[in-house]
C-alpha cells in the first residue's frame, strides 16, 4: 500500500520511442496445475510497539524500512538473527527512511542529519556510518534504490525553485541529473545492477503535465513508457534482465492496472484479481512480480504474478488490507498489512513454497549473528555535503 511520506520530507509522492504506438494486450492464460502456496506470514514488530513499514529485502533476508516514533519516521533494519536495528541518527529532531538494501548490506534512503534541516539522500554502511550524498543544488534529496555496485538512484531538488530531478549517484562521478520528460519533477524509484533506472516524471507534452513512467540507461537516455491509454503511469521495479514493472491509472485513481515493459516488447497489462485494480511494485530475477490488487471482497491484497500470466492473492486473511513491496530471488516476499485501521501497519514477510520457490528449504534469514558478517566494501564517508 502506498505510504505517506513524513511531512518534513522534501520528496514528492507521485501516484502511483514506443509509448503511444504500443499495443497493450492483457496477458491471460490458464492457471498452472498447482497454484502457488505461501507460508504463514511473519510480522516484523518494532520494540516500541509502533507501526513498521517494510520497503526492501535482500537475498540474505535482511529487511529495511521505517517505523513510527514521536510523530516522525525512523529508519530500521531487521533480520531473524540480528533482530530490530534502529539506524542513525536517532535524536528526537531527526527523521529518516531506509528505502533499499543491496547484497553488501548497504542501505539507501533519506535522513535529515541536523535539526530542522532538509532531508538528504544517504547511504548507511555497516548499519552505523551515514554517508550524505548531497543534492543537485537545491535543499533536499532522497534515495530509493541501490545496486550491488553501490550506485544509488533517487530524486533531488535543483537550483530552480520547485524543480526536482531523478538522479544516478556513483562514487566516481557523484550525483548526476538524469533529466526529465520535459517537465519539472521526476523521481527514480528502482535500478538494477546494470545501472538501468526507472521511475516517473511529468510530461511536458501532456496537457495536464501528468506523470509518465520512464526507463533510463546510459545507452538510450530517458524513454517515456507511456500510460497505456490511462492518464498517468509510474515504474517501480526492474530486474537484471531489464524487465520493468509498474502501474497505469486514471487521474482519480478509481482504475489502475499493473504492467510489465521491456525495451523490445513494450508495455503489457497484467491481469488483476477481477476488479480492474492492481499495481506491480517489484520483480526479481526469476521474473516473479509482486504488488497489490483488489480482491472479491473489495480489499487491497498482496498479489503475486507468476510469469506475468495470472494474479494470485498471496494472503487473503492477514489484516484488513495488505500489499507486497518486493520479492527476493529466494521467493521471500516483503509487504505490509493494515490491521485495526489503515494507519496501524506492520511489515510482513511471506515465503513462496513449492515448485515456484527458488529453494524449498529456504530459511527466513541467513544465519547472520553480526552485521559485520555481511560482505562489505570499505568506504570513507568523509564530511557531509553542504
Amino acid at each position: 500500500m502506498p505510504r505517506t511520506l513524513a511531512p518534513k520530507s522534501v520528496l514528492l509522492a507521485f501516484r502511483s520511442f514506443i509509448p503511444a504506438l504500443v499495443a497493450l494486450t492483457p496477458a491471460f492464460a490458464q492457471p498452472p496445475a498447482h497454484p502457488p502456496h505461501f507460508s504463514p506470514p511473519r510480522l516484523i514488530e518494532s520494540p516500541y510497539g509502533l507501526t513498521t513499514f517494510g520497503t526492501d529485502i535482500n537475498d540474505r533476508n535482511v529487511v529495511v524500512g521505517v517505523f513510527g516514533v514521536a510523530q516522525t519516521d525512523r529508519a530500521f533494519a531487521w533480520s531473524r538473527s540480528m533482530g530490530f536495528v534502529e539506524l542513525p541518527p536517532t535524536t528526537d529532531q531527526t527523521f529518516s527512511s531506509a528505502n533499499a538494501i543491496n547484497e553488501c548490506g548497504e542501505i539507501a534512503g533519506e535522513a535529515n542529519l541536523a535539526a530542522n534541516a532538509s532531508g538528504h539522500a544517504v547511504v548507511w554502511h555497516a548499519f552505523e556510518e551515514v554517508e550524505d550524498l548531497g543534492t543537485l543544488g537545491g535543499a533536499g534529496s532522497g534515495a530509493f534504490a541501490i545496486n550491488d555496485r553501490g550506485n544509488v538512484a533517487g530524486t533531488a531538488q535543483t537550483t530552480v525553485i520547485g524543480e526536482s530531478r531523478p538522479f544516478l549517484w556513483t562514487r566516481e562521478q557523484g550525483m548526476r541529473d538524469l533529466g526529465s520528460l520535459g517537465g519539472r519533477t521526476g523521481i527514480a524509484r528502482a535500478m538494477n545492477n546494470h545501472d538501468e533506472v526507472v521511475g516517473n516524471s511529468d510530461n511536458a507534452s501532456d496537457d495536464q503535465h501528468a506523470q509518465h513512467a520512464f526507463y533510463w540507461s546510459a545507452r538510450t537516455g530517458m524513454i517515456d513508457l507511456g500510460t497505456g491509454g490511462f492518464d498517468t503511469s509510474s515504474a517501480s521495479g526492474i530486474n537484471d534482465d531489464g524487465v520493468v514493472v509498474g502501474v497505469v491509472s486514471s487521474n482519480l485513481g478509481e482504475t489502475a492496472r499493473a504492467f510489465k515493459w521491456t525495451l523490445r516488447g513494450g508495455m503489457v497489462l497484467l491481469p488483476d484479481l477481477g476488479n480492474q485494480f492492481g499495481f506491480a511494485q517489484g520483480i526479481n530475477d526469476r521474473g516473479q512480480i509482486v504488488g497489490e490488487a483488489i480482491d472479491d471482497a473489495g480489499a487491497r491484497r498482496a498479489t503475486l504474478w507468476l510469469r506475468g500470466k495470472r494474479a494470485y492473492n498471496i494472503d487473503p486473511s492477514t489484516g484488513i488490507s495488505s500489499g507486497a513491496r518486493t520479492i527476493n530471488s529466494r521467493g521471500v516476499v516483503l509487504g505490509n498489512a493494515a490491521f485495526s485501521n489503515p494507519n496501524d501497519v506492520r511489515a510482513v514477510l511471506w515465503r513462496l513454497e513449492g515448485a515456484d520457490s527458488a529453494d524449498r528449504q529456504v530459511e527466513w534469514a541467513s544465519e547472520i549473528d553480526d552485521p559485520a558478517e555481511l560482505p562489505h566494501r570499505t568506504v570513507d564517508v568523509g564530511s557531509p555535503h553542504p
